[in-house]
């Protein structure tokens, strides 16, 4: 009878932890692509400004010839958990580029290359 009982309660466990386990893997690989994108951002903003001596200033986040202004393809058209913009500040001052995972939870990164933003690492 108290294997039972153990068994019951391993199982219970178990219903509660695996649904959390996997929202947090997969929470903490939204978090890493929001990352990767942002890098992405980061280097190509860069390689802009070195050819231009100013940064990109994108008007629209869905148009795809911006994006190609800092050589790439609009992340926002991926399968990606967040939405992704990128702004550019008068000749060669500031960029800031953001992943919006929502639910207040933002990840920035800038010309510095310093990652801020509400949303943690998981």
């Amino acid at each position: 009878m108290e294997v039972v009982f153990v068994l019951i309660i391993m199982g219970i466990m178990t219903a509660v932890a695996v649904p959390t386990l996997r929202r947090s893997v997969v929470e903490r690989g939204y978090w890493r692509q929001a990352q990767d994108v942002l890098l992405t951002i980061y280097t190509g903003e860069r390689m802009y400004f070195f050819r231009n001596g100013a940064y990109y200033n994108m008007t629209d986040p869905n148009d795809n010839v911006q994006w190609r202004q800092i050589d790439m393809d609009n992340p926002n058209f991926a399968a990606v958990a967040f939405s992704v913009s990128a702004a550019g500040i008068g000749p060669g001052a500031t960029f800031t580029a953001t992943a919006d995972r929502g639910g207040g939870l933002t990840r920035t990164i800038n010309q510095g290359r310093t990652f801020g933003g509400s949303w943690p690492q998981p």
